[in-house]
């Protein structure tokens, strides 16, 4: 009897945590500007976490040119969470945030260019940012 309504509990939690969206269970792995050019390992089920710079004031906008899929999936859209200053300073910058989960063992790129949208094509990025994600099972 105690077995089944420990099954019972596991149950579910689990569901609980899968409808609440919790429902990657690996570690978090950051990422910042200082982890451009460099390789990474992942496991399946870990939360990448990258942030960096940005100040859309400029114009400029970090875009992903190679998202890694189906190495790694982006969760949700990226969030920009703006530095603080005094009330009414204008052209602040911040950090733009992305998640991604590692879902398949293989390797991913993950490439994004800082550039103006409305500039030619022609001219090349601010920036660029390129990490390469070893997922292991």
């Amino acid at each position: 009897m105690r077995t089944r309504a420990w099954v019972l509990v596991c149950v579910v939690t689990a569901a609980a945590a899968v409808m609440s969206g919790c429902v990657f269970c690996g570690k978090i792995i950051a990422l910042a500007e200082q982890d451009d050019g460099t390789t990474v390992q992942a496991r399946v089920h870990d939360r990448i976490v990258l942030r960096l710079a940005a100040n859309p004031t400029t114009g400029f906008n970090w875009v992903i040119t190679e998202g890694g899929s189906p190495v790694i999936e982006q969760v949700g859209e990226m969030v920009y969470e703006p530095d603080t200053a005094p009330p009414g300073t204008a052209g602040v910058g911040g950090t733009d945030v992305w998640k991604f989960d590692a879902e398949t063992p293989g390797t991913a790129t993950l490439s994004l260019e800082y550039r103006q949208p409305f500039a030619p094509d022609t001219e090349p990025p601010a920036e660029t940012f390129t990490v390469t994600i070893v997922v292991g099972g």
